[in-house]
C-alpha cells in the first residue's frame, strides 16, 4: 500500500508545487496541528480535475489556505490527476470515517520520517530531499516555458 500512498503524493506535491511540510506532519508531537492537515472533505474532482484546500497557510493573506489544483496530463505518461484519483478510491475503501485526506496504508496521517525513509527507498541519492518536490516542480514548469510569474 505505501507505494501507491508515496507514489500519488510525490507526483502531486511535485505537480502541485507542495512543500514536504504541507503534504507531511512533523515527526514531532509539539509540533503536529491539525489546522495544516488538508482534510477529505475538501475534495472536488471534475473529469479533468480535482482540487483540495491546503489549510491555513501562513504565506495567505487571509491565513484561509489555499486551493491545490491536480490537472489530467496523460500525454507525459504519467498522469497525475490519474495516481491523486486512484490513491482516494483506495484511501476511502479503507478509511471512509478519516477526515484527514493523506492518509497512509496503516491509516495515519503521513509523518515526514515516514515520507523520507520511502523516498530513500526510490532515489537512494541524498542529494534528493523532500525539498526537490517543489524545487524540480518548479524547475519542470521553467523548462516546459511555463513563465516565470505564473509559477509559485
Amino acid at each position: 500500500h505505501y507505494s501507491r500512498d508515496l507514489c500519488a503524493m510525490l507526483v502531486t506535491g511535485f505537480e502541485t508545487l507542495q512543500r514536504l511540510g504541507e503534504l507531511t506532519w512533523p515527526d514531532s508531537k509539539r509540533l503536529q496541528s491539525y489546522r495544516h492537515v488538508p482534510m477529505r472533505h475538501t475534495v472536488a474532482v471534475t473529469p479533468s480535475s480535482a482540487t483540495y484546500i491546503l489549510p491555513h497557510q501562513k504565506n495567505h493573506a487571509l491565513a484561509t489556505g489555499n486551493q491545490v489544483l491536480v490537472q489530467r496530463r496523460v500525454q507525459t505518461g504519467l498522469d497525475p490527476l490519474g495516481l491523486f484519483l486512484q490513491f482516494l478510491a483506495a484511501r476511502d475503501t479503507r478509511f471512509v470515517h478519516r477526515p484527514e485526506l493523506w492518509i497512509t496504508g496503516e491509516g495515519g496521517v503521513p509523518m515526514r520520517r515516514w515520507f523520507l525513509t520511502r523516498l530513500r527507498a526510490f532515489f537512494p541519492d541524498k542529494a534528493v530531499s523532500g525539498h526537490s518536490l517543489r524545487a524540480g516542480g518548479a524547475t519542470a514548469l521553467a523548462a516546459s516555458g511555463v513563465a516565470p510569474d505564473l509559477i509559485r
